[in-house]
């Protein structure tokens, strides 16, 4: 069972937990991929009840980088 989680964060006012993990993550990581992003948000969102996933229309190959 998930559940989306609003938040307050120092210096980044409130929002989503998910949203803070991405952006935090592409801020330490200039371009990270695939794989790191994954890895990197999880490992920010371990306190909460998510589990971030990515989908596509095609195979994802995790060493390729992130890019949007």
């Amino acid at each position: 069972h998930q559940t989306s989680v609003d938040t307050s964060f120092s210096g980044y006012g409130r929002g989503g937990a998910m949203t803070y993990a991405f952006i935090t993550t592409l801020t330490d990581l200039s371009q990270p991929s695939l794989g790191q992003l994954i890895d990197r948000i999880r490992g920010k969102l371990t306190s909460f009840q998510q589990i971030p996933q990515l989908s596509s229309e095609g195979p994802l190959r995790l060493n390729d980088p992130f890019d949007m």
